[in-house]
C-alpha cells in the first residue's frame, strides 16, 4: 500500500472523517466508472460504490487491509457481480 493510503487508512481507523472524505474523493470516480462498466448502469454503480464506502466507515475499527486500492476495487467488483446476478437486476 502506498504511504498516502496507509496514512489515510490509519486516520480512518481512528474515526477521522476528513481522512474518510479524502479516501472518498480519491477513489469515488474510478470506482463508479469500474462498476458502471460491469453493470451498464451508472445509477446502480454509484449506489454500490457508496455502499462500499459506508461499509468501510462502519467497520473502520476492525479493518485489516493490505492494499486499500485493491480492497476497494475487489469490493466494488464483488458487489457489482452480486447485483448483476440478483433477480431484481435481471428483471429491471
Amino acid at each position: 500500500m502506498d504511504e498516502i493510503d496507509s496514512t489515510i487508512l490509519s486516520r480512518i481507523k481512528q474515526g477521522d472523517e476528513k481522512a474518510f472524505e479524502q479516501l472518498y474523493h480519491k477513489y469515488y470516480e474510478l470506482l463508479c466508472r469500474f462498476a458502471a462498466q460491469l453493470l451498464h448502469n451508472s445509477k446502480i454503480a454509484e449506489e454500490i460504490v457508496d455502499d462500499v464506502f459506508f461499509h468501510i466507515w462502519d467497520t473502520r475499527t476492525t479493518l485489516d487491509i493490505l492494499s486499500l486500492r485493491a480492497y476497494l476495487i475487489r469490493a466494488v467488483r464483488n458487489n457489482s457481480l452480486k447485483e448483476f446476478h440478483s433477480s431484481s437486476y435481471q428483471n429491471a
